[in-house]
C-alpha cells in the first residue's frame, strides 16, 4: 500500500491520509471528505484483504470534487462489489502479483483501464519513456522501467485461468475460521457487507481491547503455540518514512479508526494448501489464549 504513497510523493510532494471504516478496514467517506482541499486531484481507495470500501458513496464524493480514483485492488483479486469485480472500480484499477498474493508472478502487477489515451500514457511511462513501437531506444521523458520478465508473464497468464480456483480457495479457508470464531464474544473477522463478495486475501481478527492484548503480544502468544502470524497493516502516518510529516501528524489526531483497528488485529494463516485440520489448530490456540 505504501507504494502507491511513495508515487504520490514523487509527483505531487503531498498526500492526506484518510480515516477507515471500522466494518470494512476501508477507506470512509468521512474520511475522505476531512481531506479534500482546493488541491486534491485524485481518491485512492485500498481493499484491504480483500473487502471493499463503499464503493457508492465514494463515487459520489469524487464526481462532486471532479476527482480521479485509482483503485488499489492489490489485495482484492476475485472481489465484487454489486456484481462488477475488483479493478473495474476505479478509472483504473491496480492489482499485486507479490509472492504473497493469491495469483503470483513472485514480483509485478498489472494495471487494468478502460481509456485509450491513458493506456498508451502508461506503456509510454512503464518503458522509459519511450514511444511504444519505436525500435530506436529514444528517451523523450523522464519514465520508469515496470516490465516484468517473459517467464513471470507467462506464470500470470497460467495463474488467471485458475482465478476463480484460488478466490474460491481463499473463501472457504475463510469460511472454516468463521465456523470456529464467528460466535466468540469481542472476537471480529473480515466483513462482507450486502453486495459484496469478499474474496478473503487474509482471513483477520481483531480482538477486543477487554482481553488486553495488542497486536503484538497475542502474535507472540500464538508464536508459542506454533501458529505463525502477521501483523494488521500499521496506518501510514505512523510509519517512520512519513511520520514526521505534517500530514502524518494531523492524521495520527484525526484518524482514530485506523489506528484502533491496527492495533488490536492480526492475519491468520491463510495459505491455500491449509486444510480443515490445519485450520482448527489455530483456532484452538486462538481460543486458549484468550481464555486466559
Amino acid at each position: 500500500m505504501d507504494s502507491f504513497f511513495c508515487s504520490c510523493l514523487l509527483r505531487w510532494r503531498y498526500s492526506c491520509f484518510a480515516d477507515i471504516d471500522l466494518e470494512t478496514w476501508c477507506i470512509s467517506t468521512k474520511g475522505v471528505e476531512e481531506c479534500l482541499t482546493s488541491k486534491t486531484k485524485a481518491i485512492i481507495p485500498v481493499e484491504l484483504y480483500g473487502s471493499m470500501p463503499d464503493w457508492g458513496a465514494i463515487h459520489d464524493v469524487a464526481r462532486a470534487n471532479n476527482l480521479f480514483v485509482v483503485e488499489d485492488a492489490a489485495e482484492a483479486l476475485g472481489s465484487q462489489c454489486k456484481g462488477k469485480g475488483a479493478g473495474s472500480l476505479g478509472a483504473t484499477g491496480c492489482f499485486s502479483f507479490h509472492g504473497s498474493k493469491s495469483l503470483t508472478t513472485n514480483e509485478g502487477g498489472m494495471i487494468v483501464i478502460d481509456d485509450d489515451d491513458l493506456f498508451k500514457r502508461i506503456l509510454f511511462l512503464l518503458d522509459h519513456g519511450r514511444i511504444a513501437g519505436n525500435v530506436f531506444p529514444v528517451n523523450v521523458e523522464f519514465a520508469f522501467k515496470y516490465k516484468m520478465s517473459a517467464m513471470q508473464a507467462a506464470m500470470g497468464l497460467a495463474l488467471i485461468e485458475r482465478g476463480q480456483e484460488l478466490v474460491d480457495g481463499k473463501r472457504e479457508i475463510f469460511n472454516w475460521y468463521a465456523e470456529e470464531l464467528g460466535d466468540i464474544d469481542g472476537l471480529k473477522l473480515n466483513a462482507e457487507p450486502v453486495g459484496v463478495v469478499n474474496s478473503y486475501w487474509m482471513t483477520t481478527v481483531i480482538v477486543d481491547p477487554k482481553y488486553g492484548m495488542d497486536k503484538f503480544i497475542l502474535m507472540e502468544k500464538m508464536k508459542q503455540e506454533g501458529v505463525d502470524t502477521r501483523p494488521f497493516f500499521s496506518p501510514l502516518s505512523s510509519i517512520p518514512a512519513y511520520a514526521d510529516t505534517e500530514e502524518a501528524r494531523v492524521a495520527s489526531k484525526r484518524n482514530i479508526n485506523a489506528y484502533a483497528v491496527s492495533g488490536a488485529g492480526i492475519n491468520l494463516p491463510s495459505g491455500l494448501q491449509l486444510t480443515r485440520d490445519d485450520i482448527s489448530k489455530v483456532c484452538d490456540a486462538l481460543k486458549r489464549i484468550l481464555k486466559g
